[in-house]
């Protein structure tokens, strides 16, 4: 980059599919894909040394779904790829120094995920192990140390600085954030839910003033409710009659078989418990698609997650959601967000 001398060049129908680059910027990781077709081993996989600006390491490869990771002090290169006519999938661990070691490991995924990280210290090693789970490996032999369920579709994952927290990404939207185990001492955890989860589309935080993102925003979308207001992050109304109702913009196209789960953080002032409904599209709203919760009045913030994949008729595709509050003639209703979570 300082001279702009052509260190390595590569010519005819080729580019880069994927390309890591460590943390100390030592080593990279580069897979090059070559022609315009899918035959296997005619890509490269190449451990390319940043501080000598050469090829370290070059092997026959198929690059057409595959994913990369490299740890942070550049030691090691992890490969997620497809094989087997894509029904499994296989994790090589390289050494980047000379004599570029390797090991195997295969996990049947059908078609998703391909996804890796390594978390900051190098030690252990994320990936996409199955349908909906995450696994962690011992980056030194390869030895699965946990496996944890998480959603489908796993495309994309990145451990934060500290190593405490793992964001997952899908491939058919939907970011989430989970707290990493306990990997010591035996304490290994299940987590059954994550710490966050957003979803564009099928996630309302109320961010943006006068912003109700589709909710309450036509007269019938609030039925029983007055002074309507998103400011500062939240949105508020107070409730008119006992039983008011408060509706979620139409034709979300919610695949409830992605999504089990609502999250709501409000603050009610007066109520005995809330409901949340949905209906498909032909629009029918009954108790058969509804779920009671109960809520706390405190005067304090609360998350209430509403596990909506115990309710027989959550299936197919949601077309829009209500919430109802129970005897609250008024009530002071604040939400500062609802996510839909796998």
């Amino acid at each position: 980059m300082k001279t702009g001398r052509i260190i390595e060049k590569w010519s005819g129908p080729t580019w880069l599919n994927s390309v890591v680059v460590s943390k100390n910027n030592k080593f990279a990781g580069i897979c090059r894909k070559i022609g315009n077709n899918n035959n296997e081993n005619v890509d490269k996989l190449i451990i390319f040394d940043l501080s000598k600006k050469r090829t370290a390491f070059s092997t026959n490869f198929t690059c057409s779904g595959a994913a990369l990771a490299i740890s942070d002090d550049g030691s090691k290169l992890a490969v997620e790829y497809f094989f087997d006519n894509q029904y499994y999938t296989k994790i090589t661990l390289f050494n980047t120094a000379d004599p570029f070691g390797k090991q195997s490991i295969n996990f049947e995924t059908w078609f998703y995920p391909h996804a890796v990280a390594f978390s900051p210290d190098g030690s252990v090693l994320a990936a996409g192990c199955s349908m909906n789970e995450i696994c962690f490996l011992d980056s030194s032999d390869g030895r699965e140390i946990y496996r944890m369920k998480a959603h489908s579709g796993i495309s994309a994952l990145a451990f934060s600085q500290d190593g405490t927290l793992l964001a997952a990404s899908s491939n058919w939207g939907l970011i989430s954030l989970w707290a990493v185990p306990p990997f010591t001492n035996g304490a290994r955890q299940n987590q059954v839910s994550p710490i966050s989860a957003y979803t564009p589309g099928f996630a309302w935080d109320f961010n943006e003033d006068g912003n109700f993102e589709g909710w309450g925003e036509q007269d019938w979308q609030a039925v029983g409710l007055k002074d309507l207001l998103v400011k500062n992050g939240v949105f508020s109304a107070t409730s008119l009659r006992p039983n008011p109702e408060m509706y979620s913009n139409e034709a979300l196209g919610l695949d409830a078989s992605k999504f089990s789960r609502i999250e709501i953080n409000m603050r009610v002032s007066v109520g005995s418990y809330a409901v949340i409904y949905f209906n498909h599209a032909s629009g029918d709203w009954d108790e058969a698609k509804g779920k009671h919760f109960s809520i706390t009045l405190d005067n304090e913030f609360h998350s209430y997650i509403i596990d909506m994949g115990d309710v027989a008729s959550w299936t197919g595709i949601i077309n829009q959601i209500r919430l109802d509050l129970a005897d609250a003639t008024g009530a002071k209703i604040e939400i500062d967000y609802i996510h839909m979570l796998p």
